[in-house]
């Protein structure tokens, strides 16, 4: 029986990477795959999924107000679906998802984040947690070492500013191979997920103000 699979991670999980990774192995098995993003994600170009390691491959852009059901229709038969970036798809996209899973029996994998740099969750990645038949970490660490568990917004200077009490690590940004150089937090783009924001361990309390950098739990 299909399932309705979530994997999330911190930013620079590799979550893309997976994703293609993942394309990849269903094509290799003579799988067709679509593959889907949504249409607020345009660091890497509106219809391409980009890894930090370099691998890439077009996709289609989910606007919110589409039903990802129906653009499934008019795309054509396909054996999977993955879905990047899939925080950012509304509630009733996830649950046009799971009906897909359910009417088709085909799989839908979903990666993306879990919470914002508030951690606060995406109200995707909510509706996930609710209703994904498989839910999966996807590990990686924090700049001081050990396990990321946050999203950390950061400025051009890499300072950590105070947001709702909580201070962000002071790191360097990666850069991703042959891609546009990422724009800054304040053009807003993206609730929590401009290429300005990176992976830390757990937040300082609010109360501590001997440090601006975020300290693991």
């Amino acid at each position: 029986m299909a399932k309705l699979y979530f994997k999330f991670g911190a930013m620079g999980s590799s979550k893309s990477a997976q994703a293609l990774i993942t394309k990849f192995n269903y094509e290799e098995l003579g799988m067709s795959v679509w593959l889907i993003k949504p249409s607020i994600d345009t660091r890497d170009g509106a219809d391409i999924v980009r890894s930090r390691i370099g691998l890439e491959a077009r996709a289609q852009i989910i606007t919110p107000e589409q039903n990802v059901a129906d653009e499934y229709h008019a795309a054509g038969k396909y054996d999977v679906i993955i879905a990047d970036e899939a925080q950012f798809f509304t509630p009733e996209q996830i649950d046009q998802l799971r009906t897909l899973v359910d009417e088709r029996n085909m799989p839908v994998i979903c990666f993306g984040l879990r919470t914002d740099f508030l951690t606060h969750l995406f109200p995707g990645s909510r509706r996930l947690f609710e209703v994904a038949d498989s839910l999966t970490e996807i590990k990686t660490v924090c700049a001081c070492g050990r396990k990321a568990t946050v999203n950390a917004r950061i400025d051009e200077a890499g300072r950590g500013p105070l947001a709702g009490g909580v201070y962000a690590a002071a790191v360097t940004v990666p850069r991703r191979p042959n891609g546009p150089s990422p724009p800054s937090a304040a053009n807003g783009s993206g609730k929590g997920i401009s290429p300005r924001s990176v992976n830390a361990s757990a937040p300082a309390r609010s109360d501590d103000s001997r440090s601006a950098k975020t300290r693991s739990g």
